[in-house]
């Protein structure tokens, strides 16, 4: 197989799983937080770093908006607590939602910000004022994952019961619903944002074509359910992270496997792998998990 990923370096501050990676104010920057509740800063570069926050919950998802330099900080209670980083300190605590805020992500164009939570809805935020705009309940289950498609200007939201929901990004109506027979747990546009690739919690990768709304591709990707997908803007692979411990690169084309990063051969992780992160304008992947480790690997363009 090609050797896309090479393990760079690591870093052990975190003493407690960690959940949640988010792009810092500098391509060489990034944000890191877990169970326990504190968010760090790094440099890639110097690897220097930072304990700019500590919550009192565990931490489970971060958002950073760039243009005010508020970091968004999604806890386990539902809350989600607004930092400013310039005053160092919490200006906000929004409180939508009763349970985990699995995801936040900026519309950056809309001004807008979108949360999924493990109490089965997603609550949309403008993203200057920090007031709800509006909330959606789709589910008795939990949403772990969603995105946004400024192409399409919807939102994808992944549910529990195994549904994606597309959702219209000016009048939040409700446009298509995919089904699958396990939770949805991530979710990546590919393909100029014709099609969606879907990570299950049966492990299985699915691939819809969003034209014409129809599964062309679901297989068996990994041991253990898939917990993130990423890729790098404008590159021709793609990762996915699982419970099971590993890294895989997958070509976007044909879905094939190119690179599956396991202890021993490479320098993985020893427990779950529960978020990457493509670093910005850099060919930097970073990955963390269960086991505190936050690593950088070095991308190889093919």
């Amino acid at each position: 197989m090609t050797e896309i990923l090479t393990f760079v370096k690591e870093y052990h501050e975190h003493q407690a799983a960690v959940y949640a990676l988010e792009q810092g104010p500098t391509s060489e920057t990034f944000f890191s937080a877990g169970s326990d509740r504190k968010v760090i800063l790094w440099n890639v570069t110097t690897d220097e770093h930072k304990v700019i926050a500590q919550i009192p919950a565990m931490i489970v998802s971060l958002c950073y908006l760039s243009e005010q330099n508020i970091l968004l900080v999604g806890q386990t209670g539902g809350g989600i607590h607004v930092l400013d980083l310039a005053e160092k300190k919490e200006i906000k605590l929004l409180a939508a939602h009763k349970a985990y805020v699995f995801d936040i992500k900026h519309n950056v164009d809309k001004k807008q910000f979108y949360v999924a939570s493990g109490d089965g809805s997603i609550s949309i935020w403008n993203a200057e004022n920090f007031e709800l705009i509006h909330e959606i309940k789709l589910t008795d289950e939990k949403i772990r994952q969603l995105t946004f498609s400024t192409k399409r200007n919807e939102l994808a939201i992944g549910c529990g019961d195994g549904k994606v929901h597309f959702i219209d990004g000016d009048t939040f109506e409700e446009k298509q619903i995919l089904s699958h027979d396990s939770g949805v747990n991530s979710l990546l546009y590919i393909n100029d944002d014709n099609h969606l690739l879907v990570g299950l919690k049966n492990a299985h990768l699915a691939e819809w074509d969003l034209m014409m709304y129809q599964k062309v591709n679901e297989f068996p990707a990994h041991n253990w359910a898939i917990y993130s997908l990423k890729q790098h803007l404008n590159q021709t692979f793609f990762y996915s992270a699982s419970r099971d411990k590993t890294i895989k690169v997958w070509d976007v084309n044909t879905l094939k496997p190119l690179q599956r990063i396991q202890l021993p051969k490479y320098k993985g992780h020893t427990h779950s792998v529960n978020a990457l992160l493509p670093l910005a304008s850099t060919d930097l992947l970073i990955s963390t998990g269960d086991d505190r480790r936050v690593k950088v690997w070095q991308v190889k363009s093919v």
